[in-house]
């Protein structure tokens, strides 16, 4: 195994790939700009996926020349500015081959799906790279400083076993390099932020075509496998879009690796083995990871379960084929499908969430239970579920809660932008197991994003199971009237509600 010399232009380069617009032009100059401060001589090349700010003329050896601002904005002092100094960090820019968006990949989100202009961009920018090791990274991620090389170079030494299929280890993201006996099942699905590593082996890794509008439209036309809970039911892709890009090379490896679709469990020790393998986990806060999209889950204690961190991807290393599920989940049960303890009825609704559903604020999770560890505060949050229009109840199990205090439930919707429901409940001075319930109603055909939010005061002790939707079938008529902007009906009071509900 070779030892880099991250200061040889021979040895390490960057690729940072990216759209560029005049929203992100100074962000992607000024990661431009650090990176090169962190290597005074790596060769830096910026391979934008799709621009409506720059252009140039694409040469023959794929270098795009004479950069400058579209007509539109040559005379933004600010544009023109972050121009100059992307050209000046930059060694080369390159443009990608055409690509197309795809739409969305999962019911309850946003952004369209651009793993066609990821790709396009990766294999633009590496063609470029005549160094042994690269880092292929995102635009709008950096690394505060250079410890994340020491990371790469401690956790790459060790010893690798029969899945071994690159020539060395790639360092990825911990973050969404998920954990396939959680909450989002799907095997081999590893982080694409960013990949170190020996440059044939991360250009081996973007060597996919395009993913077709049939895979990204997959569970448009085709069911959910049995089984599938709540969180995979999401998915609209046939494979995630982690899953898309791995799959062709391991796939050519192992043909006994199954994949069909994107939780397909068939190979999850495998593809574990994999990961053991052939990549190396980033611890981020360690390694000084700096990305502002996603930031805030560096921290969020449900991801260390539901993905593969680095201190789990080592005791996997130690621990080669011995019981998985139990190294990766430690102590947190696997995410139950939609319960079957009795059969649906026609409409019925009724998808049970656990603690690796939900996101915890003032609470932790023991046992694979959430325990409050505070007497006030917000417990949990979540599981921000596309729901059909209806009416329906949450049930809160709480296997243990002591009073007296108060607990307040709320059911919202569009990442709490509205309020569907609320309701406060006494606790007597009791300790035992309770169920805490509150109705409500989704008024639209379909709403999004939709959560449970527990709040609590003075409570002693509180520990929870799951939280259960179910469909509501005595839901009682509300005192209300019409807006006449646009007819949705505003409740005059909770009182019902309230009543219709007190079933502790």
């Amino acid at each position: 195994m070779t030892h880099p010399d991250w200061d040889n232009p021979e040895s390490f380069s960057i690729v940072v790939q990216g759209a560029l617009f005049r929203s992100n032009l100074a962000e992607t100059a000024n990661h431009c700009v650090h990176w090169r401060r962190l290597f005074p001589h790596t060769p830096i090349i910026l391979a934008i996926s799709v621009t409506d700010i720059v252009t140039g003329t694409l040469c023959e050896n794929g270098v795009l020349d004479d950069l400058a601002l579209v007509e539109t904005h040559q005379h933004d002092g600010e544009l023109r500015n972050a121009l100059f100094f992307l050209r000046q960090a930059c060694t080369a820019i390159t443009l990608a081959e055409p690509a197309l968006a795809l739409p969305l990949f999962k019911k309850d989100g946003k952004a369209r799906n651009n793993i066609n202009f990821q790709i396009a961009a990766a294999r633009a920018g590496l063609a470029l790279v005549n160094s042994t090791y690269v880092l292929r990274v995102r635009a709008d991620l950096i690394f505060a400083d250079r410890r994340f090389l020491a990371h790469y170079e401690a956790d790459r030494a060790l010893p690798r076993g029969h899945a071994s299929v690159l020539d060395e280890r790639v360092m990825i993201s911990w973050l969404y390099t998920l954990n396939p006996y959680s909450l989002e099942r799907l095997p081999l699905h590893y982080s694409d932020w960013f990949h170190l590593g020996l440059t044939s082996d991360v250009t081996r890794l973007w060597d996919v075509p395009p993913m077709p509008l049939a895979d990204a439209t997959y569970y448009r036309t085709h069911d959910y496998a049995s089984g599938s809970n709540g969180a995979e039911k999401l998915f609209l892709v046939r494979l995630a879009d982690e899953q898309y890009l791995l799959y062709p090379t391991f796939k050519a490896a192992f043909p006994d690796l199954h994949l069909d679709y994107h939780n397909d469990l068939r190979s999850r020790e495998l593809c574990l083995d994999i990961l053991i393998d052939n990549f190396i986990p980033c611890d981020l806060l360690r390694a000084g990871c700096i990305f502002e999209k996603y930031g805030h889950e560096f921290h969020n204690r449900n991801k260390r379960t539901q993905c593969i961190t680095a201190e789990t991807w080592r005791g996997l290393c130690h621990a080669r084929g011995q019981d998985y599920r139990a190294i990766t989940l430690n102590g947190a049960e696997e995410a139950p499908a939609t319960p079957v303890d009795e059969p649906a009825a026609q409409g019925e609704y009724w998808e049970r969430y656990d603690a690796l559903h939900l996101s915890l604020r003032d609470a932790t999770l023991q046992n694979g239970e959430i325990v409050a560890h505070t007497p006030n505060g917000s417990v949990l949050y979540g599981p921000y579920v596309t729901m059909p229009g209806g009416h329906y109840v949450a049930h809160v199990d709480c296997s243990l809660l002591t009073g007296p205090g108060v607990v307040t439930l709320r059911i919202a919707a569009d990442s709490g932008q509205h309020l569907l429901a609320e309701r406060t409940i006494d606790i007597p001075a009791e300790t035992g197991r309770r169920i805490l319930s509150i109705p409500f109603t989704v008024a639209f055909p379909a709403q999004q994003n939709i959560e449970i939010v527990l709040l609590i005061r003075k409570i002693a002790t509180m520990k929870i199971s799951h939280v259960d939707f179910c469909s509501d079938h005595s839901p009682q008529e509300e005192i209300s009237l019409s807006s006449p902007r646009d007819g949705r009906p505003k409740p005059l009071t909770r009182l019902l509600r309230l009543l219709r509900s007190w079933r502790e």
